[in-house]
């Protein structure tokens, strides 16, 4: 077992299956868990390493928490609160040149332009 404080390291202990002792009594009571939501067409995404979307194709993955009840049943906690940044849509994207030095913006991620096979 490990004594610790820290509920990050609580969290990540748990995660591992190892017993947990607290010096002051204050311990987490359920594991974080975190999958992506994609807010543009609201799929949820397990892998955590994604970038894009898989039903949209858009890069609009956020990290949600989620817990497991006793009956299996999942909850999500989406803060409806979050203010999204709304930085680059005012002006155009700039058109796209290509090339061999080109660093033209990856938009979706089934566009394998500028990448060599």
């Amino acid at each position: 077992g490990m004594i610790t404080v820290d509920f990050a390291m609580q969290n990540v202990l748990l995660h591992m299956g190892l017993n947990l002792i607290s010096t002051e009594g204050r311990r987490i009571k359920t594991i974080n868990r975190w999958v992506k939501r994609c807010y543009a067409c609201g799929t949820v995404v397990p892998q955590i390493g994604r970038e894009y979307c898989p039903n949209c194709g858009n890069h609009t993955l956020l990290r949600i928490q989620y817990t497991l009840d006793e009956n299996g049943k999942t909850q999500f906690y989406i803060n409806g609160k979050k203010k999204f940044n709304l930085r680059g849509t005012i002006y155009n994207i700039k058109r796209q040149r290509g090339g061999q030095k080109s660093n033209d913006v990856i938009l979706r991620e089934d566009a394998t332009y500028g990448f060599k096979a």
